[in-house]
């Protein structure tokens, strides 16, 4: 059974995760990276794990832009800090996968007013 969160601001259990109220989905927001271009906008680098015991930490790539361009048309230095972010989110999410697989807690059942 999910538990029940009826206050969106209620912080989660899970220490490294930034969302607040409920989610499937623990994510934690590394990187916003701004396009160098009006058409490239932003590209967001996270950890996201499925709130379910033993699910992997993985990595997600997030794009948001006016004209849904995809990422393959990034300025080089656009893509050269998308890589750094990259590989410090693999480490991230490596580090968490070993030691962080125990930590996942079910989000707490809060009432409503």
């Amino acid at each position: 059974m999910v538990p029940l969160i009826t206050d969106r601001d209620t912080e989660c259990s899970l220490r490294w995760c930034d969302e607040t109220g409920y989610h499937a989905t623990h994510r934690l927001y590394l990187e916003s990276i701004r396009g160098r271009g009006r058409r490239e906008g932003m590209v967001g680098v996270n950890l996201i794990q499925d709130d379910r015991r033993g699910a992997d930490v993985r990595v997600e790539v997030t794009s948001s832009n006016a004209a849904q361009r995809p990422l393959s048309a990034l300025h080089p230095d656009t893509a050269a800090e998308l890589a750094e972010a990259l590989a410090s989110a693999v480490a991230r999410a490596q580090r968490l996968s070993h030691y962080g697989k125990d930590v996942t807690i079910a989000h707490p059942v809060v009432a409503g007013p």
